[in-house]
């Protein structure tokens, strides 16, 4: 169950990649070829990541994260949102800069529900299952192409249901007319 919650929108951006490069170099001990055996991934991918020329994958980052002994949350500087589950975020890919024009071309962008347990995580969940699914380019190969995310559902704990409901009592069980 997911109880409505609402926060600041996020955006993911070129600042975001440059994040995670300076993070993964943070963590490297090792040269670049030796970080693309490790993990599978192409020397010239490898390099790009590093220096923030493209934007890295989920799959990528899982690989990544797993060679260098960290996690895919650190990498991408995730503030997670709760502490009892996956929350529900709104993500909206677009090819507009900022939101002001995203909101006065809504024709353009398409906006969709991803579970995640950070709002940067949700974007590359929804990018990597889009990319499995349908072989697509949620960003359509633009370099100012961004990504907009918002929290708008947390987990509902048990203390949240004892809290605002009361134990049903079949006696008290009674349709009063309006």
């Amino acid at each position: 169950m997911i109880k409505i919650y609402s926060t600041d929108e996020i955006k993911i951006g070129y600042d975001f990649y440059v994040d995670i490069a300076m993070r993964i170099n943070k963590k490297r001990n090792m040269t670049l070829r030796e970080l693309s055996e490790k993990t599978g991934i192409k020397s010239y991918r490898i390099n790009n990541i590093i220096y923030a020329k493209t934007r890295v994958k989920l799959f990528e980052l899982t690989k990544i994260a797993e060679c260098l002994s960290t996690t895919v949350d650190y990498l991408i500087g995730a503030d997670i949102d709760s502490d009892t589950g996956q929350c529900l975020y709104t993500v909206t890919f677009s090819e507009y800069y900022s939101k002001d024009e995203v909101n006065t071309n809504p024709n353009k962008t398409l906006t969709m529900y991803q579970e995640a347990t950070s709002k940067e995580l949700a974007a590359l969940k929804l990018e990597q299952h889009l990319l499995d699914k349908y072989n697509i380019d949620v960003y359509k190969q633009n370099p100012l192409s961004r990504a907009f995310v918002r929290l708008v559902g947390i987990p509902v704990t048990d203390r949240d249901i004892e809290e605002h409901f009361t134990k049903y009592d079949e006696s008290k069980d009674v349709l009063m007319p309006d």
